[in-house]
């Protein structure tokens, strides 16, 4: 497994291993659609270690705790769902070029400037539209 296809099978592990498979597939096409931006960085890895004013894009990346999957059961699952996508970008359209996304329990300060575009089981999907 190659660094990026890591890299994102990491961000689904903490981000997405409770959603059915196809809102796995919809939190990794964020990562995605954000790589292939370019008001975000050029590679998986540095998507998911990007900050802004000190506070992580993706919450695990910097809340203290280990990052290695302890599930090893739902770390193949997602390994195999981050391949899926990573191999059929951009074929794969579930979130309509959406480039964030949080749980439908919370609702963050952002979320109004952006368009939302789809809710995926528990996850809520926006696009950050170009000016």
């Amino acid at each position: 497994m190659g660094l990026e296809l890591f890299c994102l099978s990491l961000i689904l592990y903490h981000e997405a291993r409770g959603e059915p498979r196809v809102g796995q597939l919809a939190v990794a096409e964020v990562v995605l659609n954000r790589v292939v931006d370019s008001r975000y960085p050029n590679s998986v890895c540095e998507v998911m270690e990007q900050e802004h004013d000190g506070v992580c894009h993706f919450s695990f990346w910097c809340d203290g705790l280990s990052d290695n999957p302890g599930d090893k059961v739902l770390w193949v699952e997602v390994k195999t769902t981050a391949t899926q996508l990573f191999y059929n970008y951009p074929e794969i359209n579930l979130t309509q070029g959406a480039t964030h996304y949080h749980h439908k329990e919370i609702l963050p300060l952002w979320a109004t400037a952006l368009t939302r575009v789809v809710q995926i089981d528990n996850h809520i999907f926006y696009r950050w539209e170009r000016e």
